[in-house]
């Protein structure tokens, strides 16, 4: 139960930070992600930062459907 309490809290922090990328950029991290890995964003330390969150979401998003799953 503790492992899946963490892990609901790393998931809604990462979530949290993801929204606020999308609001400066007015562009969801779907778009953003399939943007950035065509080419189509600057290299800028934010952008990259948002790659970075975007994957690590993903991360906690796929253990934490493992968790829930068992």
């Amino acid at each position: 139960m503790l492992e899946h309490a963490a892990t609901r809290r790393e998931y809604a922090d990462r979530r949290e930070r993801l929204y606020a990328f999308e609001a400066r950029y007015q562009l969801s991290s779907e778009d953003f992600t399939q943007r950035f890995h065509a080419g189509e964003m600057s290299d800028a330390m934010d952008v990259v930062g948002w790659s970075v969150f975007w994957e690590m979401w993903e991360s906690v998003r796929a253990c934490l459907a493992l968790i829930e799953a068992v």
